[in-house]
């Protein structure tokens, strides 16, 4: 796959290349492993056939509130994420899909991600939260190391639940990070409309030991 590609970026799907002959990223049927799209359906329905593919509810969802601008919680809300996780190999040849999120700690989260397959990986991407006094607590995530990198501000927080958007952004303009009611998996849904039209798509990670 070459190198500029972006199979599984949260953050952008714009600019995307030419795909190769055979290769699995040809078009955008492509699906990383751990992950399912739901495309041309309402965006209601799509949301609840996201949640039913992952087999486990998030409690946290359903009591969450709402951040307002300028308010900036503690990074420290967000420990649920630290600590490494993964996908289960795909059916496409064995690729996996691993993020991994250091502690919360002066004001800020690092993580990174990334999608091996045949021994090879086929992309990566830079991850940070961090408190910004009097503005908000902000997703950053900077594909194959891309600078600068998209920001998502955080909007909703819950128990275990975290949605951070950017109403600007071309796609996604959401990213929802929860866990379910199923030990050790975590659920997160990246969403929105691209062309007019609805997109959602959901990763489903199992915790790994450190």
């Amino acid at each position: 796959m070459p190198p500029s590609h972006d199979p599984g970026s949260r953050a952008d799907r714009s600019n995307r290349p030419t795909p190769t002959p055979g290769s699995p990223l040809n078009s955008m049927r492509y699906t990383p492993p751990g992950r399912t799209t739901v495309r041309r359906a309402p965006m209601l329905i799509a949301l609840l056939a996201a949640t039913l593919l992952l087999g486990g509810a998030v409690p946290g969802r359903y009591a969450a509130k709402p951040v307002p601008p300028g308010e900036a919680p503690s990074v420290s809300s967000l420990e649920f994420l630290a600590g490494p996780w993964q996908t289960k190999a795909g059916k496409d040849k064995g690729a996996i899909t691993e993020e991994l999120w250091m502690s919360p700690r002066g004001g800020t989260m690092f993580g990174v991600s990334r999608i091996t397959k045949e021994s090879r990986t086929v992309f990566w991407e830079q991850l940070r939260i961090e408190e910004r006094a009097g503005d908000g607590l902000y997703y950053v995530a900077s594909p194959m190391g891309r600078s600068p990198g998209t920001e998502f501000r955080l909007t909703q927080l819950g128990s275990g639940y975290a949605v951070f958007e950017n109403p600007e952004h071309d796609w996604p303009q959401s990213i929802a990070y929860g866990l379910t009611d199923l030990q050790g998996q975590l659920e997160v849904v990246v969403s929105g409309t691209q062309g007019g039209e609805p997109r959602v798509e959901t990763w489903s990670f199992l915790r790994q030991q450190p």
